[in-house]
């Protein structure tokens, strides 16, 4: 029947006298003997994972030999079973449908088993495969598992030294998941860089305790999506002294200011000095007549004599403090005397002629 279907004889009858003809119409009926054909054996697509639902995703082809044109498409099993309530297969059209949203990170991709299957008795049937790839969108931000990073350095430490490192995860795949660190504040000085792929917080400038002793920055993560996706922390960073570091004066000089016969005791300068340990002061010189005396533990120093502008405008004292380690170090503490108003005038002469 798939060859032809129909035949046309011409029959005669003849008494030897007389001869007739008689056309034969021959109409060969088709039984159901031939299974439908996919037009592919493996129906291969790529779509993103943004696409709306109800997207048209492809559309199934076959055809059968036998004279019977109404074919029916239905989904015969899958390698996840999400993938059968993911997708939507009309039976009349072949058409795939999205039915729900994809999500690559869950599945990247949907193996099918569709089936077609004639309208015969019996109905006679036929198998292909669909494999769908589900490409990434740019749907995740860049993700710190920590809420604030914390670190300590010394001050001493050199540069280039690694302090911290930021480590955000990307969920997205290829560019989407490429991830670069920046420091977007709270650098003062510039004193710490970040590697843009590894997220190592480095020192790139010497650090000086006295001038700021911890910094707060903050690190944002940025990924090459389009548009890119980024996150923030914030990047606590102490400094500290070494166990073997000297004592550190706020300043190597400091100016202090004291009016004339003010009484003993009274308090001229406060000395601010960090340390990992307990200090000990000593004024080394500069000390005239002992007007002045240090507290070996506070650094507080005071009047132990009467101050007098006319005779001593200022003082230049040498300071030492020293650790437990017997380290040592020193500035300078310059004492300005101010004046009062405690003389009266005197004529250079008691008698003028």
């Amino acid at each position: 029947c798939e060859i032809q279907s129909e035949y046309t004889l011409n029959i005669s009858i003849t008494d030897t006298i007389y001869t007739i003809y008689i056309p034969l119409n021959i109409s060969v009926l088709d039984i159901n003997d031939h299974r439908p054909e996919f037009s592919e054996s493996l129906y291969k697509v790529e779509i993103s994972e943004a696409v709306p639902l109800y997207t048209e995703v492809l559309k199934l082809k076959a055809t059968d030999k036998d004279d019977n044109e109404k074919l029916i498409y239905s989904f015969h099993s899958a390698e996840n079973i999400i993938s059968l309530r993911t997708f939507l297969l009309d039976s009349i059209t072949g058409v795939i449908s999205l039915a729900a949203s994809l999500d690559r990170e869950s599945i990247s991709e949907h193996i099918l088993t569709v089936m077609v299957r004639d309208g015969g008795t019996p109905a006679k049937r036929n198998f292909a495969r669909v494999q769908i790839i589900v490409h990434d969108h740019n749907d995740h931000s860049p993700h710190f598992s920590d809420k604030i990073l914390v670190g300590k350095v010394f001050e001493s430490a050199t540069v280039n030294s690694a302090v911290l490192r930021a480590f955000a995860v990307d969920h997205d795949k290829g560019e989407n998941a490429r991830i670069t660190y920046s420091i977007i504040s709270g650098n003062v000085g510039n004193v710490f860089t970040i590697d843009p792929d590894l997220g190592i917080i480095s020192i790139a400038r010497d650090l000086d305790l006295t001038t700021v002793n911890e910094y707060t920055l903050h690190i944002r993560a940025t990924d090459h999506g389009q548009p890119a996706l980024s996150s923030t922390i914030p990047a606590h960073i102490m400094l500290t002294m070494a166990d073997n570091s000297p004592p550190k004066f706020n300043s190597e000089e400091i100016a202090a200011e004291i009016y004339e016969d003010q009484p003993l005791g009274s308090y001229v300068a406060h000395l601010d000095v960090k340390s990992t340990s307990s200090l000990q002061f000593e004024i080394l010189s500069g000390n005239k007549d002992s007007a002045f005396i240090i507290s070996p533990s506070t650094g507080v120093i005071t009047t132990q004599k009467y101050l007098d502008y006319e005779t001593t405008k200022f003082y230049n004292l040498s300071v030492i403090a020293t650790n437990m380690a017997s380290i040592s170090a020193s500035c300078n503490v310059i004492i300005h005397i101010l004046d009062k108003n405690d003389n009266v005038p005197e004529f250079l002469q008691s008698h003028y002629a």
